[in-house]
């Protein structure tokens, strides 16, 4: 595909450069330097799309550091010794607010073979047979064959996707989460990219993970090889998981149609009748809208030249 590999990004600057602790001031003095180079639409949030070795990309990081330590313990030792041998293959969407400052990102990692991405790599089939805690041992030529995979540079690995607890749900406004979603999509679709893989956090002691966040949605992520949840990073029930990026507008829209249903029957059959769960569920409808097509988004996103095509053409 060239995303991770373009004459575009200085690539060699990623290991050397990587920094997970930064200041709000810092942060805030860089994502303004990046609104202003970018361009960014005044009073909202933006998205930006970033490449391997960008300075930018110490933005995306330090979002990733404060929301992993925060959920699962991940110090900055820890996320740098994860993610260094991709760091020159990572690429990153960041949402900064208003004022510059980081409050989201995205992060994928692109490669030629399976050992190239971070979640097929750490669920390969062969691992030291001590390893704890364990976790599920994935044939991964036997899942190339299984999806099709015949290019993994048509593959994005979905390293990671951290968001402050304070900017999260519709209880925020800002809908990054969404907006992170949406510019992932969009952004595969230009790049050709035809696979997501992920290692995502499933939830426990009754709570949702991301995994159940998605399949609400009708994000279509299932089970590599039906393997089951495993501790990861701190995670106590984490799945691998993989989407055909085919497969997402179909899954979603149908999803979408589904809510759309209930909401006529919760409301009466569209009688003016209050319901709380008929407003949950024309919320849910909005947020797969904003994800597939970019109804209230894709003003906000705004990538390099290596991306620099229309997201509605």
């Amino acid at each position: 595909m060239g995303l991770y590999r373009s004459g575009n990004f200085e690539t060699q600057m990623a290991g050397d450069t990587a920094c997970y602790e930064m200041s709000d001031e810092a942060a805030m003095f860089m994502g303004k330097m990046m609104m202003a180079e970018y361009g960014a639409n005044e009073g909202t949030v933006n998205c930006y799309f970033v490449g391997p070795g960008s300075m930018y990309a110490n933005l995306g990081r330090t979002v990733e550091q404060r929301v992993f330590f925060e959920k699962f313990g991940n110090d900055e030792s820890e996320m740098r010794s994860e993610y260094a041998p991709y760091e020159e293959r990572s690429s990153f969407f960041i949402t900064l607010d208003p004022r510059g400052l980081p409050i989201g990102v995205l992060r994928v990692i692109g490669g030629e073979s399976p050992e190239d991405f971070k979640s097929l790599y750490d669920v390969r089939d062969e691992r030291p047979v001590d390893e704890y805690p364990e976790r599920a041992h994935i044939d991964l030529e036997k899942f190339a064959k299984t999806e099709g995979i015949e290019d993994f540079s048509t593959v994005w690995d979905i390293g990671t996707i951290a968001v402050p607890k304070e900017y999260r749900g519709a209880a925020s406004g800002q809908m990054v989460s969404t907006l992170l979603h949406r510019a992932l999509y969009a952004g595969a679709k230009q790049q050709g990219i035809k696979h997501f893989v992920a290692i995502i956090d499933s939830g426990e002691n009754g709570k949702s993970g991301e995994h159940q966040n998605l399949n609400k949605l009708g994000v279509p992520f299932n089970p590599i090889l039906g393997s089951e949840p495993f501790e990861y990073l701190g995670s106590k029930n984490s799945t691998a998981l993989h989407c055909r990026v085919d497969d997402v507008e179909m899954s979603m829209v149908s999803k979408a149609q589904e809510y759309m249903r209930e909401a006529w029957v919760a409301t009466g059959s569209g009688e003016a009748l209050p319901s709380r769960r008929a407003d949950l569920n024309q919320h849910l409808v909005r947020l797969i809208g904003n994800m597939v097509f970019g109804q209230e988004m894709d003003d906000k996103i705004h990538y390099r030249r290596a991306m620099h095509t229309s997201l509605t053409s």
